[in-house]
């Protein structure tokens, strides 16, 4: 595609916040899914922008456990901030909890009821 198309179509993607192009993304995902598997985290969800020459990119974990570790989480984003600092010079990265909001209020209820049981169950074991 010419050089003028190209910077035109880039600008459009910018001015109406549209992910960057399909290479950026998949770019930033083979950068930052080693260091995230390595860890355990498989339940990823990308959201990525570019404004000008700033990427803004925030990535969203999905836990199967409640508990998380706040240390263990701003190292990890600490690595993929290292990892990402390689191939950008001008990013914004977030790594976040997937938080699903939920008025089911059954569900909630038995979610927590088993999460007590396994922590008692935890506590018995220790013991």
């Amino acid at each position: 595609m010419p050089t003028p198309i190209k910077t035109v179509i880039t600008g459009l993607r910018d001015l109406f916040l549209i992910p960057p192009e399909e290479e950026t993304v998949d770019e930033i995902k083979e950068t930052i899914e080693p260091v995230l598997n390595a860890y355990g985290y498989k339940k990823l969800y990308y959201d990525i922008l570019r404004t000008g020459r700033k990427l803004w990119i925030s990535v969203y974990i999905t836990f199967d456990k409640d508990l998380v570790s706040i240390t263990r989480f701003k190292i990890v984003q600490n690595f993929c901030i290292q990892a990402l600092a390689k191939k950008y010079t001008d990013f914004y990265f977030e790594l976040l909890p997937d938080i699903v909001f939920t008025t089911d209020d059954e569900a909630l209820t038995n979610h927590i009821a088993n999460q007590s049981e396994e922590a008692d169950q935890n506590a018995n074991f220790a013991d």
